[in-house]
């Protein structure tokens, strides 16, 4: 049986929500550098850059992506906990007296 017509519709997509996961699952799965994915999907490099961003801030924000609207939240796997880079020195209260 010849797929290409399937395939094409992967390689291809022509509707916007469907173009946005295939370029996300690019990066995020592939790890293809961001400008080859913008190029081969049609978006402008800064464009895929803020897809990206705005996938991760609404996942670690437990929101589903735009194109999984009929999941709800609870079909979503927890995000991992974040790790901070460094830890923060408590700042001395202004209002505290030194000691002597």
């Amino acid at each position: 049986m010849d797929d290409l017509r399937c395939e094409q519709f992967f390689r291809e997509p022509q509707q916007p929500q469907q173009r946005r996961y295939e370029a996300l699952r690019a990066f995020f799965l592939d790890r293809r550098p961001l400008p080859d994915i913008a190029r081969q999907f049609g978006f402008a490099h800064g464009t895929l850059r803020n897809l990206v961003s705005q996938f991760r801030a609404r996942y670690y924000a437990e929101q589903a992506p735009p194109f999984l609207f009929h999941l709800s939240l609870d079909d979503l796997p927890a995000p991992a906990p974040a790790t901070p880079r460094h830890a923060r020195k408590p700042r001395p209260s202004p209002t505290a007296v030194p000691s002597r």
